[in-house]
């Protein structure tokens, strides 16, 4: 609907079209997404560097993996060039493949890897499709010193899910890799971001370290990876991101497998 009201005003907005496609080793597997919807330039000054891409974007997507879909609205406010400020909003399905939600009994539960989740799920018959509801604010502030780039994201996230047939009060949600309270869980979501960039020609090549921290108020559960980040970025509208962390903080990271994951972005 706001895109429909936003139309109004088309000679004033440019179109904005977000698509990206992700592999993950550990645990997630694939998944895509695509976002359209417009931007408004706002309070843009020509001279000044803190004013160059600032404006508001709204856009309406979906994102797609074996285990879930989800779909919903989205918004970046960026009132100055090092601070974005963005919200969202999110209804999901979860299927009955691959990793979706699993129902445990205790917030104390040691979930353990993905063939220990396999195995308790199908012995205790605990692992159903379901749906709900997600959304959540955050505040990212960035900085460019000369080749240096650092990122500081911070987001609340309020998830309001249950699986169709319930059987406990915690789930185990598969792109979290936390478990969080059925129909009520806060949690807190922020990364961390150091990098050197280099300019070669029109493509761009970064690589540093991202730092990633997850936590669900209500069961406790905590999530902490950290690692190597690089960046390929040929053109203005695409990017290439390949990403290996150590899990240093979760119920399953005894396991010594690293996260690796791969993914390609396209923006117009």
């Amino acid at each position: 609907m706001f895109l429909f009201f936003l139309s109004a005003y088309a000679e004033e907005l440019q179109q904005k079209i977000d698509a990206n496609l992700s592999v993950s080793y550990w645990r997630l597997g694939a998944n895509t997404n695509v976002w359209y919807g417009v931007q408004k330039p706002l309070f843009r000054k020509e001279n000044n560097i803190l004013f160059q891409n600032t404006g508001l974007v709204l856009q309406a997507g979906t994102t797609l993996s074996p285990a879930y879909a989800r779909y919903g609205v989205r918004g970046v406010f960026t009132p100055i060039e090092v601070l974005d400020i963005s919200f969202y909003a999110m209804g999901n399905s979860y299927f009955q493949i691959f990793q979706n939600l699993v129902d445990y009994d205790s917030p104390d539960a040691d979930y353990g890897r993905n063939d220990d989740i396999d195995t308790y799920s199908a012995a205790n018959d605990r692992h159903h499709p379901g749906g709900g509801w997600q959304a959540g604010v955050g505040l990212t502030l960035k900085a460019k010193v000369q080749s240096v780039i650092v990122l500081l994201n911070g987001k609340l996230d309020h998830w309001n899910i249950q699986s169709n047939n319930p059987q406990g009060e915690w789930l185990w949600e598969p792109e979290k890799e936390l478990l969080i309270r059925a129909q009520g869980e806060s949690l807190i979501d922020g990364a961390g971001l150091l990098m050197n960039e280099w300019q070669i020609g029109d493509r761009f090549v970064r690589a540093g370290s991202l730092t990633i921290y997850r936590h669900a108020l209500g069961s406790q559960d905590t999530l902490l990876r950290s690692g190597l980040i690089a960046m390929y970025q040929p053109s203005k509208n695409w990017t290439h991101v390949l990403l290996a962390q150590a899990y240093i903080q979760d119920r399953a990271f005894a396991t010594g497998a690293p996260y690796i994951a791969y993914s390609v972005s396209a923006s117009y």
